[in-house]
């Protein structure tokens, strides 16, 4: 029963145009909850605005972990104790409902002078923006108890599989 809607012809608000219609068609009268899950990119959020007005958002947890990757690396040596334990802290910070301490964290390595200039620049530009621009739709500890998913990597798993069965003929 699986399902793909995409295309790389047709224009992206054709696309979401079949996907709210086969959305539609698979919730029940009964249903209360209703979520989008989608990564960070702003059209996609401006499509599930329109299209999923009174639908839960959810920014999907493992790009938000690969953001959290990218300002421990700013800090630490790549796949250090002290990157992972960066990367850990931070996500128990979030699925306990603390995401405006995440981003205050941001702004006092910005401030506190231990970042270099190029480096302050990738935090605030790659990082801090994302988390201030998505902070609405990382409320994980209510999702969770909602249970809601919070992340795509079942979608992301078929993607890849189209592409690489699909497209690349593997």
């Amino acid at each position: 029963h699986k399902r793909i809607i995409a295309s790389l012809t047709q224009e992206g608000a054709t696309v979401m145009n079949k996907a709210q219609e086969a959305a539609m068609n698979r919730i029940g009268p009964g249903t209360r909850l209703r979520a989008v899950v989608a990564d960070g990119e702003k059209s996609l959020w401006n499509f599930a605005d329109d299209l999923f007005a009174d639908w839960i958002q959810v920014l999907d947890i493992i790009h938000v972990r690969d953001k959290l990757w990218t300002a421990a690396h700013l800090h630490f040596k790549q796949e250090s104790p002290e990157a992972k334990e960066y990367v850990r802290e931070r996500l128990v910070a979030l699925f306990t409902g603390q995401v405006d301490q995440i981003i205050d964290d941001f702004r006092i390595a910005l401030e506190d002078g231990s970042l270099s200039a190029s480096k302050a620049q990738i935090l605030r530009a790659k990082v801090l923006g994302y988390f201030v621009n998505n902070r609405d739709r990382m409320r994980y500890d209510e999702y969770l108890s909602m249970g809601l998913p919070i992340g795509s990597g079942l979608i992301e798993g078929t993607c890849k599989n189209l592409i690489n069965d699909r497209m690349e003929r593997s």
